[in-house]
Parts: structure tokens; sequence; C-alpha cells
């Protein structure tokens, strides 16, 4: 898909693919930007010769989210897992089984194994042949649908399972709209922004996190380390910035695709009232545990991540500016390395 910009708006029902090829700054991009400019610019559409950095990981989050924020039905509308061989009791798959049963009716055994399938089911149509089986689930595959193995689909049930159960799990994803999509102009510095916003509701944004507790750490504290090693904070900055400006764009009428025209009027009508931003952390793995953290707007964290917020756009605006389009490399000719900047660990003397 070709890079697309955006006008200033709020966008309702805007295909992922679009918000992603939209050049604007996001939350993602500033944690690329504190890295470095040059790791920014390599993962992002000024480099040519980018690849796909998609991970099975974030393949899983795509499809949770998807499961989470539009439901069941609608997950299983276009997500599909493929049939277990073990469901099958009687299941004839491979050359030598296809070619037995071919003889037994005396059938012709060459040809592809779908080809020697057809045949036998034409003589014993209650045979449970597995690329008969294969054949008619892809035949029966919606338009634009997915296929997924079974095991994922049911870990993706099991955790929304979870946060179904869950009374405020349940809640926060009600009298909103899911992956509301927001550009803005970032007011001091001229910046074009975006943000995607999971849940949107009136008083608040909720985001949902999958996170894995490797080191067996007590639950809420394997969530606080999530949060500081992704650097969460930054992102409540950045869709606290988000929220408010889409509250203006609204106002103006910037609204785009089917918009959730309740929200909107209560958005407006909130315009002075600062928004809350939740993330809704759930466990991969066996133990889908449930943790749901809310940053203040008011506190050090939230400042903090303000201030990493500010610094990456003020990044951004100057390596456009300097470089354009071309490798945003760093020109610093050198720096002194300071005690206090060495490791502690690195400074003991061996026995």
């Amino acid at each position: 898909m070709e890079t697309q910009q955006h006008e200033p708006g709020v966008y309702f029902g805007m295909p992922f693919e679009e918000y992603v090829n939209d050049p604007a700054l996001s939350y993602s991009g500033i944690k690329h930007l504190l890295i470095s400019p040059l790791t920014y610019w390599v993962r992002s559409g000024m480099n040519p010769k980018r690849v796909d950095n998609s991970t099975p990981a974030k393949e899983f989050g795509h499809l949770f989210h998807h499961r989470v924020l539009f439901g069941y039905e609608d997950f299983c509308r276009l997500h599909r897992a493929l049939p277990a061989k073990e469901d099958f009791p009687n299941l004839l798959d491979g050359v030598e089984a296809l070619r037995e049963r071919c003889g037994w009716f005396g059938l012709k055994k060459s040809g592809t194994l779908l080809e020697m399938a057809e045949r036998i089911i034409e003589n014993d149509p209650g045979a449970q042949l597995w690329p008969i089986i294969l054949r008619d689930f892809h035949a029966n595959l919606p338009p634009g649908g997915k296929v997924i193995k079974s095991e994922t689909a049911d870990q993706i049930e099991a955790m929304a399972g979870m946060i179904e159960a869950h009374p405020m799990g349940r809640q926060v994803f009600q009298y909103g709209s899911p992956e509301v999509s927001i550009f803005w102009i970032h007011e001091e510095t001229g910046c074009r922004m975006k943000a995607r916003v999971d849940y949107l509701r009136e008083k608040e944004t909720v985001d949902i996190k999958t996170f894995s507790n490797v080191m067996e750490v007590d639950t809420n504290q394997a969530v606080i380390r999530a949060i500081a090693n992704r650097k969460y904070h930054i992102q409540a900055a950045v869709y606290f910035d988000a929220v408010q400006a889409a509250k203006g764009l609204i106002r103006q009428g910037a609204v785009f695709g089917q918009p959730n025209h309740a929200l909107c009027t209560g958005l407006v009508n909130r315009m002075q009232e600062p928004p809350r931003f939740f993330f809704l952390f759930i466990e991969s793995g066996e133990a889908n545990n449930l943790v749901i953290k809310e940053i203040p707007s008011q506190g050090l964290i939230f400042s903090t991540g303000q201030g990493l917020y500010k610094k990456g756009v003020k990044t951004f605006m100057d390596c456009s500016s300097r470089f354009g389009a071309a490798p945003w490399v760093d020109t610093t000719k050198y720096t002194v390395l300071k005690d206090h900047e060495f490791p502690a660990y690195a400074l003991l003397e061996e026995d």
C-alpha cells in the first residue's frame, strides 16, 4: 500500500494497513527515535530496503486484539482454525493409505492426493479423507478470511475468556468504539502525529497488552516492569494528547468513516476534562493473569513519559529538517566516557 497522508481528524473503521502507511509520527516511532534516529529511519517508509518485521508474537497480538475488541462472532467470521486430524477417528491420509483405498474400489492409483481422494469419495461418500477435509475447509473461508492454528485459537479464546470473566474487563469495552485512529498536529512543533486507540470511551482510553512473566516474579511487578521496559508511559502521554486533540477535531467536524455519534458528542461535552488512560494486561501462556493499570496524568511516571514524548518529537523534526528522506545518521564527533556512566560491576577488581 502506498504512503498516504491523512488530514487531521478522527477516523472510525480505518484499516490497520492504511493507518500504518501514513508517515505521521506515532508512539512506536518515538520509541525507535529514542534508540537512535537511524533506528527510526531504517524501520520507516523512508527506507527503500525496509523489510517486514512482523513476528509470530505480533501476529498473535493482532489476532487477540480482534477477538477482544470485536467479539467472538466477528472473530470466527474472519478467522478459522485448521481442523485437527485428531478429530477424525477414521481419517485416511498419505500416499500409501489413499492408494490402498483406491485399490479396494479398483480405482486408478496415480495422480495427486486430492485426485485420489476425489475418486474415493465418489465410491464412499462417508470416508474421512484429509485432502477432502482441507479442500472443503479452504473453500468455505469467507473473503479475506485467515487460517490460524487450532492451538492459537484455543489460546486466544482462553485469554479472552479471562477478560470477559472479570467485572471491569467486561465493562471497559462497552459504550465506546474500537480501533479509533486519530491524526493531529503537535501544537508546539507542527509535527504530524497519529495514534490508534484500542478502545475509546468518553472518559478514558483502554489499551490491551499481552505480557509474559519469564522471571516468575509477582504478577503485579511483572506488569510494572513491562510498563517501564516497553516505555508504555510514553504511550500514555501521546494518547493523552491524541484524545485532547480529538475533542477539538470532532467539534470542528473533522470526523471520518462511520462515527459513533454518541461517543463524539460525549467527548465534546467533556472538552475540559482530562482523559484517563488504562492498560489492560493479560498474561500469555498457561496462567492468563489479568492486571488493569491506570497511568494518572498527574505524577512523575506520566511527566517522565511526556518529557520523552517531547524529546522524540524534537528529534523527529530536527532530523526531518536536516536529512529529509536520506538516512538519519548521528553526526556527533565523539563524547567523553564519564565515570558515572560506567557500570559498577565493571569497576570491581578481580582477585
